[in-house]
C-alpha cells in the first residue's frame, strides 16, 4: 500500500513569511531603541507639536458641540435636522478628542524614552563641569516634561467628563425629542456650557506647555543674527 506523503510547501512558504515578517518587526525595534538622543528629541518636538495642533482642533468642535446643542434647544420647528447635526457633531468630537489621547500617549512615550536615554548619557560624562552643566539641563526638561503630564492629565479627565455628559444628553434628548423635553432638560444643556468651558481652558494650558517642548527641543540652533546694512556716505 502507498503512503502519500504530505507536501510541505506551502507550510514552508508561510513560515518563511512568517519569519521575515518578525525578522522585519525586530530590525524595526532595534531601530527606535538604538536612536541616538537628539534624535528622540526630535521625535518628542515633532509630537508635541502634532499635539499642538490636535488640541486647537479639538477645542474648535467642542464650540461646534455645543453650538449644535443650542441650535437644537432653542428652534421652533421641527427637530429631527437640528438633533441630526447635533448627534454628528457629537461623534465628530468624540473621533478628534480620541485621535488626540493617542497623539498625547505617543508624545508621552517619546519624551519617556528621551529622558531615559538622556539620563544614561549623562551618568556616563567624566568632567565635572560638563556633567554640572547637562544634569542642570535635564532636571529642567524633566520639569517642563512633568508639566505637560499634568496638563495632558487635566485634558483627558475634563474630557472624558465632556463626552460622557454629552453622550448622556444625547440619550435623555434620543427618547424625549419634543418641547416639553427640551423645556424640561433646559437646566441639563447649560451645564454643557460649563464643562466645555473647562475642557478648553485645559486645552489651551496643554497647548501652552506642548509649544514650549516642540520649541525647546527641536534640533535647530540659535536664530541667525541680522546682517547689518552699510552706512550711506552720503554721496550715494
Amino acid at each position: 500500500m502507498m503512503i502519500k506523503t504530505l507536501k510541505l510547501k506551502p507550510l514552508r512558504a508561510s513560515m518563511r513569511g512568517w519569519m521575515c515578517g518578525a525578522a522585519i518587526m525586530a530590525m524595526a525595534s532595534l531601530s527606535a531603541c538604538s536612536q541616538a538622543p537628539y534624535q528622540q528629541a526630535m521625535s518628542t518636538s515633532s509630537s508635541a507639536s502634532m499635539v499642538t495642533a490636535q488640541a486647537r482642533g479639538v477645542s474648535a468642535q467642542a464650540n461646534s458641540l455645543v453650538s449644535s446643542l443650542k441650535a437644537l434647544t432653542t428652534t421652533t420647528g421641527a427637530l429631527n435636522k437640528p438633533y441630526a447635526n447635533f448627534t454628528s457633531a457629537l461623534a465628530g468630537f468624540k473621533s478628534s478628542f480620541s485621535s488626540l489621547k493617542g497623539r498625547i500617549a505617543t508624545m508621552l512615550g517619546h519624551q519617556k524614552a528621551y529622558l531615559a536615554s538622556w539620563n544614561k548619557e549623562n551618568n556616563s560624562i567624566s568632567n565635572a563641569s560638563i556633567k554640572k552643566v547637562a544634569m542642570a539641563r535635564y532636571n529642567a526638561a524633566a520639569g517642563d516634561f512633568a508639566n505637560v503630564q499634568k496638563q495632558s492629565d487635566s485634558v483627558i479627565t475634563s474630557g472624558d467628563s465632556f463626552v460622557t455628559y454629552m453622550d448622556d444628553l444625547n440619550t435623555y434628548l434620543s427618547t424625549d425629542l419634543n418641547s416639553s423635553g427640551l423645556a424640561s432638560g433646559e437646566p441639563l444643556f447649560s451645564k454643557a456650557d460649563t464643562k466645555a468651558a473647562a475642557l478648553k481652558s485645559d486645552l489651551a494650558t496643554l497647548e501652552t506647555g506642548m509649544k514650549k517642548v516642540s520649541a525647546d527641543f527641536a534640533t535647530s540652533g540659535h536664530p541667525a543674527a541680522p546682517v547689518a546694512k552699510p552706512k550711506s556716505s552720503g554721496w550715494w
